[in-house]
């Protein structure tokens, strides 16, 4: 249960983060570009937020908590998955890193949800997951990984400032 507690915390920290950091790059554009659904998305990072707090005590609360911050997410990042997903899929190397890794965190955890609430949608009475080996490094390293590819501007800028000093 605890391995099941840790991988929740990782996959919904890691959603929040990437979201909390597209939001900051959307604060940075116009004010024109911003519409209303950024609020909307904001909420939904808080909610997911408060679903990574939840899974320390109550998984299947967390799971609706995450579900329903993604339900409000979606709307604003969608269009923005959709917008230049074309065929030769490189829609993540020609948007800026927080977009490609809010999108894809927000996938991940939707799904992760999704999964967590599967036995109660579909009325099974006892909790019998199967044992997931292979859960926790696999959400370490999605953790690792898509933290560094949000960060990676600032990753750079910080080996320049240690290189050649400030």
């Amino acid at each position: 249960m605890r391995k099941r507690k840790a991988v929740a915390v990782l996959v919904y920290f890691t959603a929040g983060f990437c979201l909390e950091g597209y939001i900051e790059f959307l604060a940075g554009l116009e004010p024109i570009a911003i519409s209303h659904s950024l609020y909307g998305l904001v909420a939904g990072t808080a909610l997911i937020g408060i679903a990574c707090a939840l899974s320390f005590f109550r998984l299947r609360w967390a799971a609706v908590c995450a579900l329903s911050g993604a339900a409000v997410s979606w709307p604003l990042l969608w269009r923005q998955f959709l917008m230049t997903f074309g065929p030769d899929g490189l829609w993540v190397l020609t948007y800026h890193p927080d977009t490609s890794a809010a999108v894809v965190s927000l996938i991940v955890s939707t799904g992760y949800a999704v999964l967590q609430l599967w036995p109660l949608l579909r009325s099974e009475a006892g909790p019998s997951k199967p044992k997931a080996i292979w859960a926790l490094p696999v959400a370490t390293v999605y953790t690792m990984t898509l933290l560094g590819v949000a960060n990676w501007p600032n990753i750079w800028s910080l080996f320049f400032k240690l290189r050649y000093g400030s």
